[in-house]
């Protein structure tokens, strides 16, 4: 029972590592995405 519950917990922690190294690495390429959408003029959508 315990080992299960070791399993489960090192399993969350490595998601959570995973999504903040993955938010911390993509975070800055998507403003600058957002930046240039925001810049560029609407295709008719406004």
């Amino acid at each position: 029972m315990w080992l299960w519950l070791w399993l489960w917990l090192w399993l969350w922690l490595w998601l959570w590592l995973w999504l903040w190294l993955w938010l911390w690495l993509w975070c800055p390429c998507g403003r600058e995405l957002v930046e240039r959408l925001d810049r560029t003029p609407q295709l008719g959508l406004a």
